[in-house]
C-alpha cells in the first residue's frame, strides 16, 4: 500500500520497526503477528457458556454460536447480512474514510493492485476482447465485469430488497434532481456501450436531420412515454455500422423485418395491391 506523502497514514511498528499504512489513528502495530507477540495470550473471543447451536441465517450451517447475538456462522456470513452493509456504507461515507481513499488517489493515481506476473493475455468472456488479466481468476475487462449474468443477477437481487427500494424513494423525495441526473448517466452509458457514441456526436447527428426520423420525417412525439419521446440511433445488425436516427415505430418495423429489403417491397406491394382494389370497387 504506498505510503501518504505527509506521512499522516504512515506509522512505525512499536515491536518490529516496520513502517506500515493504520487503519486507524490509534493503531501501533503493523499486524495481528506483531500485536500477538507485544501481548502473549491476551485477546480473542471467549464462548459464551450455555449457548446452543443455532442456525446460520446466511447460509442455513449449523454452528456453536460465540456470543448471544451472534447469528451467522463466519465472518464471511455476516458481511452478508443486512446490518453489516449498513454499517459499511456508513463508514465508507466518512470523512477520515474518504480523507484516505483520496490520499490513496494522489499517491497512486493509477489506482489498484499490480498484476500478477506471468499471466498471459485471454479473451474477455463478455466482449470476447483480449485482455491481459491482473489475477487469474479475472475472467473479464474491468468494464465488462458488471456486465456478467452473475454480476446482473446479483444487482437484480440487492435492488429487490425492500431497504433498498426504500432508500432509493427517499433519495427520489429528498433530491427532486436525481432522477434528470439519472437518466442523463443512463443515456450517456446506453450511446457509448451500444453505438459507441457520446451525446455530443448524437446531438450533431440529431441536427443534421432536422429533429426528424430518416424514414418517415416525422419528429419523435414530445410527450411520449420513455422511448417513444425520443430519436434512436439505427444500425446494420450484420455490419454493426451506424446508420441514421428513426422514431420508434421506424426504428422497429426495420428490427420486425428483419432488414430484409425483400420483405419490406414485398409489404409495399402487397398494400398497394389491396388498395388498387378498393379503389375499383372490388
Amino acid at each position: 500500500m504506498p505510503l501518504s506523502r505527509d506521512g499522516r497514514w504512515s506509522a512505525q511498528c512499536t515491536l518490529c520497526g516496520a513502517t506500515f499504512q493504520r487503519r486507524r489513528k490509534t493503531q501501533e502495530f503493523c499486524s495481528q503477528k506483531c500485536s500477538n507477540k507485544a501481548f502473549p495470550g491476551v485477546g480473542g473471543a471467549k464462548p459464551t457458556p450455555g449457548l446452543a447451536e443455532q442456525v446460520c441465517e446466511i447460509c442455513g450451517t449449523k454452528f456453536q454460536p460465540y456470543r448471544a447475538g451472534q447469528v451467522t456462522c463466519s465472518v464471511v456470513c455476516h458481511r452478508q447480512t443486512d446490518a453489516a452493509r449498513e454499517s459499511q456504507r456508513r463508514g465508507d461515507n466518512r470523512p477520515e474514510r474518504r480523507e484516505r481513499q483520496n490520499e490513496l488517489r494522489r499517491v497512486n493515481p493509477e489506482g489498484g493492485k499490480s498484476h500478477t506476473a506471468g499471466l498471459a493475455e485471454r479473451a474477455c468472456e463478455v466482449c470476447g476482447g483480449m485482455f491481459q488479466p491482473y489475477r487469474t481468476t479475472q475472467l473479464t475487462h474491468r468494464e465488462c465485469y458488471n456486465r456478467r449474468a452473475d454480476r446482473r443477477a446479483a444487482q437484480r437481487e440487492y435492488n429487490a430488497r425492500p431497504e433498498r427500494q426504500a432508500r432509493k424513494n427517499e433519495q427520489r423525495r429528498t433530491d427532486p434532481g436525481q432522477v434528470a441526473r439519472i437518466r442523463e448517466y443512463n443515456r450517456r452509458m446506453n450511446l457509448k456501450s451500444h453505438y459507441g457514441l457520446t451525446v455530443e456526436e448524437y446531438d450533431r447527428m440529431f441536427e443534421a436531420q432536422g429533429g426528424v426520423c430518416a424514414v418517415c420525417g416525422k419528429p419523435a412525439d414530445p410527450d411520449g412515454v420513455r422511448s417513444a419521446s425520443r430519436l434512436h440511433v439505427d444500425h446494420d445488425h450484420e455490419t454493426g455500422r451506424l446508420r441514421e436516427l428513426l422514431c420508434i415505430k421506424c426504428n422497429r418495423g426495420l428490427g420486425y423485418f428483419a432488414d430484409d429489403p425483400a420483405l419490406l417491397r414485398a409489404m409495399a406491394a402487397y398494400i398497394e395491391r389491396h388498395r388498387a382494389l378498393v379503389a375499383a370497387g372490388e
